[in-house]
């Protein structure tokens, strides 16, 4: 379905200062349902996480692993999980349980992390069903960054993920969800949609699991994209029962792509699904 553009809410001021907490939401549904390109957002929730984060991958270091079905999420309760701030040394619990539950999940990986853990990237991208994309080298704020160290973090963090895991990244999160044109026009170039979120675990304020699960689940809505992290052990320890919270819901839990309906559009940016 044809993508419509996104306004930002009134309420963008508010936003900014509940950056100081993690940010806000900005989205907006087209009403056919069809995923909401937004211009300039801050979501709900930011994702501060001091990260010094596609493609769907095909192979997997686990034998026993098999990619999730496609879904056709115009039919389905769908709600994608998505990861940011990682590789770290928790990434791979979090696999273990994705696997098992045979879930699909996104993981922004940020350049840094990646240096410090090549191995745990490697195993996302192998893992069916995973997908690996672009949170910069370094976590700063692009929009206080120029123009040539905007390039310099998505650009490099692009191809550090393409020399350490073979993927090259189809999606990008700018870290606290900032953005503007040039972030934007950086991510077209590099083949990228901008990729928001509609929900957040807000894990960054609180560390008890089940309170993860229920600040997230009165979020979830059909088309949902969830924040969280996996450098929180909270939050792996948390995504158990929020998978099967959000199972009993009558949600399917699908990929990016499947919920931003297979073609979401380089440059242009989405914080919730198909619904």
């Amino acid at each position: 379905m044809a993508p419509t553009p996104f306004r930002l809410f009134p309420a963008l001021l508010a936003c900014t200062l509940a950056l100081l907490i993690g940010g806000c939401a900005a989205q907006q549904q087209s009403a056919d349902g069809s995923p909401t390109p937004a211009r300039t957002s801050v979501p709900t929730g930011g994702s501060p996480g001091a990260g010094p984060t596609s493609t769907r991958a095909t192979t997997t270091s686990t034998s026993s692993a098999t990619a999730p079905a496609q879904v056709d999420c115009r039919k389905k309760k769908c709600v994608a999980l998505t990861f940011d701030d990682g590789p770290g040394p928790l990434t791979e619990g979090l696999l273990d349980t994705l696997v098992k539950e045979n879930v699909p999940a996104t993981f922004f990986l940020v350049g840094n992390m990646i240096k410090q853990h090549p191995g745990v990237a490697r195993r996302i991208a192998s893992t069916p069903g995973m997908t690996i994309a672009d949170h910069t080298v370094s976590h700063p704020m692009l929009t206080k960054l120029g123009a040539a160290a905007v390039k310099r973090e998505i650009v490099g963090n692009t191809r550090l993920i393409r020399n350490v895991t073979g993927v090259s990244p189809r999606f990008l999160r700018p870290p606290y969800g900032l953005h503007h044109a040039r972030v934007d026009d950086v991510a077209r170039r590099q083949g990228q949609a901008v990729v928001l979120w509609s929900a957040a675990a807000l894990d960054w304020q609180y560390d008890k699991p089940a309170k993860i699960v229920s600040v997230t689940m009165p979020q979830l809505a059909p088309g949902a994209i969830v924040l969280a992290h996996d450098i929180h052990p909270w939050t792996v320890k948390a995504v158990p029962t929020l998978i099967t919270k959000i199972r009993a819901k009558g949600y399917t839990l699908v990929s990016l792509d499947d919920i931003l309906g297979g073609h979401p559009k380089a440059g242009l940016t989405y914080a919730r699904g198909e619904h």
